[in-house]
Protein backbone atom coordinates (compact mmCIF):
# COMPACT_ATOMS: atom_id res chain seq x y z
CA UNK A 1 0.00 0.00 0.00
CA UNK A 2 1.15 3.61 -0.95
CA UNK A 3 2.07 6.05 1.61
CA UNK A 4 0.62 9.66 1.23
CA UNK A 5 2.01 12.26 3.76
CA UNK A 6 0.43 15.66 4.94
CA UNK A 7 3.31 18.40 5.53
CA UNK A 8 2.01 21.14 7.25
CA UNK A 9 2.99 24.33 6.20
CA UNK A 10 1.83 27.15 8.22
CA UNK A 11 3.45 30.24 6.22
CA UNK A 12 3.24 30.63 2.35
CA UNK A 13 6.61 29.84 1.17
CA UNK A 14 5.58 26.40 -0.20
CA UNK A 15 8.56 26.11 -3.16
CA UNK A 16 11.15 26.94 0.02
CA UNK A 17 10.38 23.93 1.57
CA UNK A 18 9.76 21.73 -1.15
CA UNK A 19 13.30 22.54 -1.66
CA UNK A 20 13.70 21.70 1.75
CA UNK A 21 12.04 18.32 1.53
CA UNK A 22 14.01 17.80 -1.89
CA UNK A 23 17.18 18.34 -0.13
CA UNK A 24 16.32 15.43 2.31
CA UNK A 25 15.25 12.89 0.33
CA UNK A 26 17.85 13.68 -2.02
CA UNK A 27 20.63 12.96 0.70
CA UNK A 28 18.66 9.83 1.39
CA UNK A 29 19.28 8.61 -2.37
CA UNK A 30 16.10 9.24 -3.61
CA UNK A 31 14.65 9.81 -7.38
CA UNK A 32 11.92 12.58 -6.95
CA UNK A 33 9.45 13.49 -8.98
CA UNK A 34 7.69 16.84 -8.46
CA UNK A 35 4.18 18.06 -9.71
CA UNK A 36 3.06 21.26 -10.81
CA UNK A 37 0.30 22.05 -12.15
CA UNK A 38 1.40 25.13 -15.02
CA UNK A 39 4.74 25.66 -16.59
CA UNK A 40 5.27 29.30 -15.23
CA UNK A 41 4.95 28.11 -11.64
CA UNK A 42 7.49 24.68 -12.64
CA UNK A 43 9.82 27.05 -13.81
CA UNK A 44 9.75 29.59 -10.51
CA UNK A 45 10.40 26.08 -8.90
CA UNK A 46 13.07 25.35 -11.28
CA UNK A 47 14.67 28.87 -10.21
CA UNK A 48 13.91 28.55 -7.09
CA UNK A 49 16.12 25.31 -6.46
CA UNK A 50 18.93 26.67 -8.35
CA UNK A 51 18.91 29.61 -5.36
CA UNK A 52 17.72 28.05 -2.78
CA UNK A 53 21.45 27.58 -0.98
CA UNK A 54 24.07 28.96 -2.47
CA UNK A 55 26.51 26.30 -1.32
CA UNK A 56 24.44 23.66 -2.58
CA UNK A 57 23.69 21.67 -5.83
CA UNK A 58 20.76 19.38 -6.53
CA UNK A 59 20.55 17.90 -9.96
CA UNK A 60 17.41 18.09 -11.56
CA UNK A 61 15.59 18.99 -14.98
CA UNK A 62 12.25 19.87 -15.63
CA UNK A 63 10.12 17.81 -18.03
CA UNK A 64 7.23 19.74 -19.89
CA UNK A 65 4.71 18.65 -22.74
CA UNK A 66 6.22 17.99 -25.98
CA UNK A 67 9.70 18.89 -25.33
CA UNK A 68 10.90 15.62 -24.03
CA UNK A 69 10.38 11.76 -25.83
CA UNK A 70 9.37 10.14 -22.71
CA UNK A 71 13.21 8.79 -21.73
CA UNK A 72 14.21 7.59 -18.39
CA UNK A 73 16.16 10.74 -16.83
CA UNK A 74 19.20 10.32 -15.11
CA UNK A 75 18.76 13.56 -12.59
CA UNK A 76 17.31 12.60 -9.24
CA UNK A 77 14.57 15.36 -9.66
CA UNK A 78 12.38 15.68 -12.50
CA UNK A 79 10.05 19.04 -11.74
CA UNK A 80 6.83 18.42 -14.73
CA UNK A 81 3.55 19.55 -15.51
CA UNK A 82 2.67 15.93 -16.76
CA UNK A 83 3.08 12.29 -15.94
CA UNK A 84 6.53 11.27 -16.12
CA UNK A 85 6.65 7.78 -18.38
CA UNK A 86 8.39 6.05 -15.20
CA UNK A 87 7.73 6.79 -11.89
CA UNK A 88 10.18 7.26 -8.66
CA UNK A 89 10.18 6.34 -5.33
CA UNK A 90 8.31 9.84 -4.18
CA UNK A 91 6.11 12.40 -5.72
CA UNK A 92 6.19 16.04 -4.43
CA UNK A 93 2.77 17.07 -4.97
CA UNK A 94 3.09 21.54 -5.41
CA UNK A 95 -0.35 21.06 -7.27
CA UNK A 96 -3.12 17.75 -6.89
CA UNK A 97 -2.64 14.77 -9.44
CA UNK A 98 -5.59 12.59 -9.60
CA UNK A 99 -5.45 9.30 -7.61
CA UNK A 100 -4.56 7.06 -10.26
CA UNK A 101 -1.41 8.93 -10.78
CA UNK A 102 -0.59 8.91 -6.94
CA UNK A 103 -1.05 5.45 -7.36
CA UNK A 104 2.47 4.89 -9.56
CA UNK A 105 4.38 6.26 -6.22
CA UNK A 106 6.23 4.27 -2.75
CA UNK A 107 5.25 7.67 -0.99
CA UNK A 108 3.53 10.84 -2.28
CA UNK A 109 3.92 14.17 -0.15
CA UNK A 110 1.18 16.56 -0.31
CA UNK A 111 0.71 19.37 1.76
CA UNK A 112 -2.05 21.20 4.58
CA UNK A 113 -1.13 24.82 3.69
CA UNK A 114 -2.96 25.90 7.08
CA UNK A 115 -2.30 29.92 6.76
CA UNK A 116 -4.90 30.12 4.46
CA UNK A 117 -8.90 28.76 4.31
CA UNK A 118 -9.31 27.46 1.06
CA UNK A 119 -6.28 26.07 1.05
CA UNK A 120 -6.93 24.48 3.81
CA UNK A 121 -9.81 23.26 2.79
CA UNK A 122 -8.82 21.48 -0.37
CA UNK A 123 -6.49 19.79 1.64
CA UNK A 124 -9.12 18.20 3.71
CA UNK A 125 -10.98 17.19 0.73
CA UNK A 126 -7.46 15.42 -0.57
CA UNK A 127 -6.72 14.17 2.80
CA UNK A 128 -10.12 12.53 2.50
CA UNK A 129 -9.84 11.34 -1.14
CA UNK A 130 -6.38 9.42 -0.64
CA UNK A 131 -8.01 7.77 2.92
CA UNK A 132 -11.16 6.97 1.48
CA UNK A 133 -9.93 5.39 -1.97
CA UNK A 134 -8.57 2.09 0.20
CA UNK A 135 -5.20 2.64 -1.75
CA UNK A 136 -3.07 4.49 0.55
CA UNK A 137 -1.89 4.86 4.22
CA UNK A 138 -2.49 8.58 5.03
CA UNK A 139 -0.29 10.32 7.38
CA UNK A 140 0.12 13.72 8.96
CA UNK A 141 3.48 15.61 10.01
CA UNK A 142 4.76 19.34 10.81
CA UNK A 143 7.14 19.99 8.54
CA UNK A 144 10.01 20.46 11.42
CA UNK A 145 9.10 17.15 11.89
CA UNK A 146 9.56 15.42 8.60
CA UNK A 147 12.50 17.51 7.92
CA UNK A 148 14.20 15.92 11.13
CA UNK A 149 13.14 12.26 11.37
CA UNK A 150 13.07 10.91 7.92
Amino acid sequence: MQQVLFVELSIDKKNHYICDIIEKLYLQGKQIHVFVKERSKALQLNRDLWVWKPDSFIPHITFFENNENGQYFEEPVVITTRSVPAASDVLILHDPVDLEEARRYPLVIDFAEVYNDQKLNASRQRFKAFRDSGWFEVAFSKLGAFLKNQ
